[in-house]
């Protein structure tokens, strides 16, 4: 099993790419603070997210919007599968 992830910064957008090369991978349980909150991507293959009492399918080209405290983890369940993972608490800097 193999998890491999890399900083993504464009402008004022920040966010972390994970690859997931086996069926299987996984992002372990995790969640995020109002400070750190993300949406996610997926990019290439799909995944399973589950958290706490609930699990749902992540399908490729969808939009992922999460919640505060809201545990969660992500699932491979094709080879080579990619999200992307946005913070969405970014503050762009005023333009004068």
């Amino acid at each position: 099993m193999s998890l491999l992830s890399s900083i993504i910064e464009v402008g004022d957008l920040k966010g972390i790419c994970y690859d997931f090369e086996d069926v299987g991978d996984i992002l372990n349980m995790h969640e995020h603070t109002e400070e750190n909150i993300h949406i996610s991507i997926v990019s290439r293959g799909s995944f399973i997210a589950k958290g706490i009492g609930w699990e749902i399918p992540l399908i490729l080209g969808r939009i992922y919007d999460w919640k505060p405290y809201q545990a969660h983890e992500f699932i491979a369940v094709e080879p080579n599968s990619r999200v992307i993972n946005i913070q969405k608490n970014i503050k762009i800097k005023e333009r004068k």
